[in-house]
């Protein structure tokens, strides 16, 4: 079973864990990996008590609940099935899946707030985040987040099982718990979330809740919270920094930021851990500062988020379709970072990306395993000239398709082969402003 750290005498599987698993499947073969989560899965099943609740250490060592944690029970799940095409991991956890989503369904509607469920359901809230007010805003926002997160998950995989009508209802569910979400949490006056905290923007907007249309406006008013607000640092705890880190907030122009939060030298962060001697990840972000004050760790399995934006995000590898039958190339490329480059061992075989950028010039290479299609993101601006290799225009070259222009991207589509693409003109700069 994962556990947090290995020297405490309760190895206990804490379930928020599970937050490493997509970063695991990246860094570790995959077989073996999926193997590992196929075996804490039947010990989730085993482990579920009566109308679906699920403990927050799985096996069930301790009585406590809450929603962002043992949603392990459906997102794990998910990973996995994201990295392998393994419906048999779906079909065999539906039932418990179900069982969970609808648990928190019963919670939701036992206060006059329909679909939101309570705050006395939240446990640890958004735990070690830097303040203790952080730790504990906004819990009937973090559990409602939770819940609408999984009841969507369960929609896609029953969609994916072929189960039509069960998909339909949880998606017209999640899509309820979605409307009460903004009705009661969101302020669209200022655009903020809650008590607007940096983990209530992350969760919104990594969950897909901002209102359609609201997007750049929610993540404009973030970026603004980190800046003014936050001295741009980490201000996140283990349930929102993932979504801090995958949400679409690199997608709306500040790449540039989400990249200052990782690499600045300073606590709280990773750069910081890494300058004071840590060759693991520590369990708070100031355990340098808390040696004797009791729960302290400087090998932790928290914080493990990073492993997986190098992959989807700096380097821009993740699977179009489950299983990588299709895989997205699409790395978002901070202005001030000059080259990245990372490869992992899919289902399918290796896929390696790296690129290195220049005044005047983009260069991205790209190899895609045998029965694999490749989408790839090219970063170029209108008046860029894409090359294969020695070959302009780039669709020209064998195994390569022009699909169309996107946000400062030429987009190709990949057959099975290694590739050399190159733009030929100054990217657009979205500097960070700080």
């Amino acid at each position: 079973m994962p556990t947090d750290c290995p020297n405490r005498d309760e190895r206990h599987g804490w379930t928020e864990i599970f937050r490493g698993a997509s970063t695991e499947y990246y860094e570790y073969e995959t077989e073996k990996t999926h193997r590992f989560y196929e075996k804490w899965m039947r010990d989730h099943r085993y482990d579920m008590r009566s109308k679906g609740m699920v403990a927050v250490t799985i096996p069930d060592q301790v009585s406590e609940e809450d929603p962002n944690w043992s949603k392990s029970t459906v997102q794990c799940v998910w990973h996995m099935y994201e990295h392998t095409g393994d419906k048999r991991v779906l079909a065999d956890n539906y039932p418990m899946m179900t069982q969970y989503v609808d648990h928190w369904q019963s919670r939701a509607t036992e206060e006059d707030r329909e679909h939101i469920v309570p705050a006395k359901y939240n446990t640890f809230g958004d735990w070690l985040a830097p303040t203790t007010e952080e730790i504990e805003n906004d819990p009937a926002m973090l559990n409602t987040f939770a819940h609408y997160q999984t009841t969507k998950t369960v929609a896609n995989a029953a969609a994916a099982l072929g189960k039509s009508n069960e998909a339909r209802m949880y998606e017209n569910r999640a899509s309820t718990i979605k409307t009460a979400f903004n009705n009661h949490f969101y302020d669209e006056t200022t655009n903020t979330y809650g008590s607007g905290d940096m983990g209530t923007f992350a969760m919104a907007m990594h969950g897909g809740l901002v209102p359609k249309g609201a997007e750049q406006a929610v993540a404009d008013e973030l970026a603004s919270t980190i800046r003014n607000e936050y001295d741009n640092k980490i201000g996140t705890g283990t349930i929102s920094t993932q979504g801090l880190l995958m949400s679409a907030l690199m997608e709306y122009g500040y790449e540039d930021l989400v990249y200052h939060l990782v690499s600045q030298p300073e606590r709280p962060g990773w750069v910081y851990m890494a300058r004071n001697g840590a060759t693991t990840l520590w369990e708070r972000w100031d355990s340098d500062t808390q040696i004797g004050s009791g729960m302290n760790s400087f090998n932790h399995r928290l914080w493990m988020e990073v492993g997986e934006w190098f992959y989807t995000k700096l380097v821009g590898i993740q699977p179009a379709t489950p299983g990588f039958e299709r895989v997205l190339i699409k790395p978002v490329v901070p202005t001030e970072l000059e080259h990245a480059s990372a490869e992992t061992e899919t289902i399918r075989g290796k896929i390696a990306v790296a690129w290195e950028q220049y005044t005047d010039e983009f260069v991205l290479e790209v190899t895609i395993p045998g029965n694999t299609t490749g989408e790839v993101w090219v970063l170029a601006n209108h008046q860029s000239a894409v090359y294969e290799g020695d070959t302009c225009p780039a669709e020209d070259a064998t195994g390569v398709t022009y699909l169309r222009h996107e946000n400062d991207y030429a987009v190709f589509e990949v057959s099975a082969g290694s590739y050399t693409f190159h733009s030929d003109s100054t990217p657009v700069d979205k500097r960070f402003d700080s």
